[in-house]
């Protein structure tokens, strides 16, 4: 009696722990959106009068960047480095994680640095872990898969994360379930809605029209993936070898990059090129380009991932090949959406799950055979492991 007293109490202690976890994630991860959200309305602002001004927080905030690192107790950068890093190290990570990257990637946005959001989140949740205080080993993949959760606004995404990255266990997976439903319905609550909604795709594509297509789209988007990691990890490497000076005077070059009308919209996210899908202007030009300047932003040192460019650059990338092989643009978009993020990572059954999410069943086969194809072409490296 003692003993199934003794475990209830236990499984209630650990509900109540995903619940807090999911509660603060969510009210996190609203504030940090909404802050994003203001940011993107002063730089349109300043964009539009062609004076962004902002941009010369460019080398001053990645200064301020690197000497937090430097001066700060070990914390993790960067997705990869939650996936390998020792259990029994955890405890030498600074209880401030969870401020940093929230203030930190802020202050990258702000600059105007081309990248994300998400692994922010998945980061500052993980250091959530360090400031109650919980077992890292039982509780660190919870919270990271929370986070992702949050912010992607699909519950059910963030167990499919943790599965894929991690050995997890039964009790676990239930509690990232219960923690990401309490977080999504915070934010769904408080008007955060995912960036994408299903859509409902009426074509009249032939077996053939659709494998041409499909194929086509994966292949390229693999091949393309391919180069960006290996320049990733090149300019990772070459930037980390660096003084702070030339570190900085690449900040300089990228501010004046982007202070060149022509190269405004690269800034930030970049959300708002396809706030109207609709009315999207297919162009290669387009994904290439803000690929080169996240490259480029994360090489240097911001804060923010790379999920967001992705995504944007592969809703244009979708949507070229789609208007250039005569098929449905939206199509493109839609099937795009999530493909360079599918490439980048090789994170495929979460990547599929996110394609699939905006279509209905009857094009499940043929989003596997998109992915699929999309990791076969994209290479054995990972932004979001660690790679030998």
């Amino acid at each position: 009696m003692q003993s199934s007293a003794y475990t209830q109490k236990n499984t209630f202690k650990d509900i109540s722990i995903s619940v807090l976890l999911g509660f603060v994630i969510g009210l996190l991860t609203f504030g940090f959106v909404k802050s994003l959200e203001r940011i993107a309305e002063l730089q349109k602002i300043f964009n539009a009068e062609l004076k962004p001004v902002h941009l010369i927080l460019l080398p001053l905030g990645l200064f301020f960047l690197i000497l937090l690192k430097k001066r700060t107790l070990y914390f993790p950068a960067k997705i990869a480095e939650l996936t390998y890093w020792k259990t029994e190290s955890s405890q030498y990570w600074s209880v401030g994680m969870t401020f940093f990257h929230f203030f930190g990637t802020l202050l990258s946005h702000i600059a105007g640095a081309s990248v994300g959001r998400e692994s922010s989140v998945v980061l500052f949740s993980a250091g959530l872990i360090r400031i109650l205080n919980l077992n890292w080993k039982s509780w660190g993949v919870v919270a990271m898969g929370c986070g992702f959760a949050a912010i992607l606004g699909h519950p059910w995404i963030g167990l499919v994360f943790i599965v894929e990255l991690f050995q997890t266990t039964f009790l676990q997976k239930i509690f990232v379930l219960i923690s990401s439903y309490v977080a999504t319905l915070i934010l769904q609550t408080l008007g955060v809605h995912p960036l994408l909604n299903t859509l409902s795709i009426q074509t009249e594509m032939s077996f053939s029209e659709k494998f041409i297509f499909i194929f086509v789209l994966a292949t390229a988007s693999g091949l393309l993936m391919r180069i960006y990691k290996w320049a990733y990890f090149y300019l990772n490497q070459f930037f980390l070898l660096k003084s702070i000076w030339f570190r900085l005077f690449g900040a300089f070059s990228l501010m004046g990059l982007l202070a060149q009308p022509i190269f405004l919209k690269y800034q930030s996210l970049g959300l708002e090129q396809i706030q109207d899908l609709i009315k999207l202007e297919p162009h290669f030009l387009i994904p290439i380009l803000k690929l080169a300047f996240t490259l480029f932003s994360v090489a240097l040192g911001f804060w923010g991932g790379e999920f967001i460019p992705l995504f944007v650059s592969g809703i244009f990338f979708g949507a070229s090949w789609a208007h250039i092989l005569h098929f449905d643009v939206m199509l493109g978009i839609y099937l795009g959406s999530y493909l360079l993020f599918a490439g980048a990572t090789r994170l495929k059954w979460t990547s599929f799950f996110l394609i699939l999410g905006l279509f209905n069943w009857t094009w499940t086969l043929w989003i596997y055979f998109l992915v699929t194809i999309t990791l076969k072409f994209s290479g054995n490296l990972s932004l979001y492991r660690q790679n030998d």
